[in-house]
């Protein structure tokens, strides 16, 4: 890992989880009002749908962007540990997640208890979490 890393700290990193939360249930209210003036929806299609916006909300914009809408909002990158210039893969970021949604804030308070900074969900998965710098 690079020595010249800029980490967040644990605040930084609930903030972006809280504007994803707000993200995620906001696309869910306009599928529901989507749905609701399509008409019949069938339950299936309900179902799949709210499981992509809540499951594959944060792995397909970490591995694509670096980064869910709130770590952009905040100026976070998810990056390969081994490479800090590169997204983590989608497996990885389906694996990364499904630790952090599995042990939840747990897996957070480990960012204050390592000098990487790094939650749980990162440690296991080869991620890091940093500090894009500013242009």
């Amino acid at each position: 890992m690079e020595n010249n890393l800029i980490l967040p700290d644990l605040k930084d990193r609930i903030q972006a989880l809280f504007i994803d939360l707000i993200v995620t249930f906001l696309f869910a209210f306009i599928m529901t009002k989507i749905f609701e003036s399509m008409g019949e929806v069938s339950d299936h299609t309900r179902l799949w749908t709210f499981v992509c916006v809540f499951i594959l909300y944060d792995p397909i914009l970490t591995s694509l962007i670096g980064g869910t809408l709130g770590h952009r909002a905040l100026n976070l990158r998810v990056r390969r540990s081994s490479n800090t210039t590169k997204n983590i893969l989608f497996p990885v970021a389906i694996f990364r997640y499904l630790i952090k949604a599995t042990l939840g804030v747990f897996s957070l308070l480990a960012v204050s208890m390592n000098s990487n900074g790094r939650a749980i969900h990162d440690l296991l998965s080869g991620s890091i979490v940093i500090l894009k710098e500013k242009k």
